[in-house]
């Protein structure tokens, strides 16, 4: 007795113990992310870059492409390049506090190519394109700038924001093709609507799934049962005949409700 007492007390001590210690890395952890600096954060994304004066190789036929009226040009691609406030940060243009080396962000492609047009076709901030430098007072979270382009180059053209011009700034860059179907919608929701949105949905698919799964399988006719039944039997053979019918029928029923939840990863 007196040696399960011992026992039970030195496991007590080193639960202690470890508990102090996994709150300690947890409060450190926390403090951590809570007074770590937030630096500004831009992220590149490349919705579009089409070859627009694409040669077709048929004998006899050739295609000529003049720009304004006067430029013949080849190799022509049209693109477009929207600059977002990733970060939590808002990034200063103007004033004592300004975030910026200079008056604006600039901007620019490779030497090689020859830029036939470029400037900022839509904003939320503001923005004006001064000599390929993009001014503005102030840029907040989740706000944009979106740059169009015609340039004549033999590859697709590399677009670039000059990261030094912005205070200890990240800039990513990531490039989503036409085949994508752009990005998600919600992403150009305010930042705080997107965020009830995404947990009010998620709430609202776990009560629908709770309070509908029971009348679901019930509801599912003798027939269908049947039918999935035979379907196991035919994909895992006699390995099925150890499971009653109604756990089958409520695997199947879990698939569906699973498939249901597919919008969830959209949100997130």
């Amino acid at each position: 007795m007196e040696t399960n007492k011992k026992i039970s007390s030195s496991l007590g001590v080193i639960f202690t113990i470890i508990s102090t210690i996994v709150s300690l890395i947890v409060g450190g952890f926390t403090i951590y992310f809570y007074l770590k600096k937030d630096n500004p954060k831009l992220e590149v994304t490349t919705y579009s870059e089409q070859l627009i004066t694409q040669q077709h190789n048929i004998d006899n036929l050739k295609a000529t492409y003049v720009y304004k009226d006067s430029l013949e040009v080849n190799n022509l691609w049209q693109s477009k390049y929207v600059i977002r406030n990733v970060g939590k940060k808002t990034i200063v243009g103007q004033g004592e506090n300004s975030t910026l080396i200079d008056d604006g962000i600039r901007f620019s492609f490779p030497d090689s190519v020859k830029v036939l047009y470029c400037d900022i076709t839509n904003n939320t901030i503001d923005a004006k394109n001064k000599n390929n430098s993009i001014t503005f007072k102030q840029w907040r979270s989740n706000e944009y700038v979106e740059i169009s382009a015609l340039i004549e180059s033999v590859e697709c053209p590399q677009f670039k924001i000059n990261d030094r011009d912005i205070i200890d700034a990240d800039v990513n860059y990531k490039q989503i093709s036409i085949t994508d179907g752009g990005e998600r919608l919600i992403k150009y929701l305010p930042k705080e609507l997107a965020y009830i949105l995404r947990y009010v949905w998620l709430i609202y698919q776990i009560c629908f799934t709770f309070l509908t799964f029971s009348s679901f399988r019930k509801l599912m006719s003798r027939t269908m049962q049947t039918f999935l039944i035979k379907l196991s039997y035919a994909m895992f053979g006699e390995n099925v005949i150890k499971y009653p019918d109604k756990v089958i029928s409520t695997i199947y029923c879990l698939v569906i409700y699973a498939i249901l939840f597919l919008p969830i990863i959209w949100l997130f």
